[in-house]
């Protein structure tokens, strides 16, 4: 006969002391994004020509895209601005409207206890309506035209080269909708 072995493991937590642990952890995540936004902010401030973000993210191991979205963050809502209980996330989307939208947007956003998907929703929708790219990143607006650029038909991609093309000779011109339909270069 053989023997059977009882192997004890530890107690699980309660689920609810589970999900508390992962709030409190969320709301030190949201602190520290704070944080390392008004370090830069200041840092800019003091420092300004000589940060180099490529360095800095090397030096502190943080990609450098995010550092730039926090100090941008942390400039556009100063501490007095911020909604407590809106996560930083939201305040980072909101950032990206044109400063008179900002607060009555993040005032909704707090009323509404808005997540990332319903910010997305709003800035993207003001986006549309005004035909304005507020985000002055390049790799953010040149990502949106690449989006565009997937979705069309391959006739549309080649008409739309062909415009391309004659806003480069003209030394990266805008392209004048007016002008779409004239063949002609200018």
């Amino acid at each position: 006969m053989s023997a059977l072995a009882i192997v004890e493991t530890a107690p699980v937590p309660a689920f609810d002391s589970w999900i508390e642990q992962g709030r409190t952890l969320a709301a030190q995540r949201r602190e520290l994004d704070w944080q390392i936004g008004d370090w830069l902010a200041e840092g800019q401030e003091k420092f300004g020509d000589q940060l180099e973000l490529g360095l800095l993210s090397e030096r502190l191991g943080i990609d450098p895209k995010r550092l730039k979205q926090a100090e941008k963050v942390a400039t556009a809502f100063p501490e007095h601005m911020r909604a407590e209980g809106v996560p930083f996330e939201v305040h980072a989307y909101i950032a990206a409207l044109p400063a008179d939208r900002r607060l009555p947007v993040l005032k909704q956003a707090s009323d509404e206890h808005w997540g990332e998907r319903e910010v997305k929703r709003v800035v993207t929708q003001h986006r549309q309506l005004t035909a304005a790219f507020i985000d002055d990143d390049p790799e953010r607006l040149a990502t949106e035209m690449f989006r565009c650029w997937n979705r069309m038909p391959v006739d549309v991609r080649e008409y739309a080269w062909e415009l391309l093309e004659r806003a480069k000779r003209a030394g990266f011109a805008a392209i004048n909708e007016d002008d779409v339909g004239d063949q002609n270069d200018a």
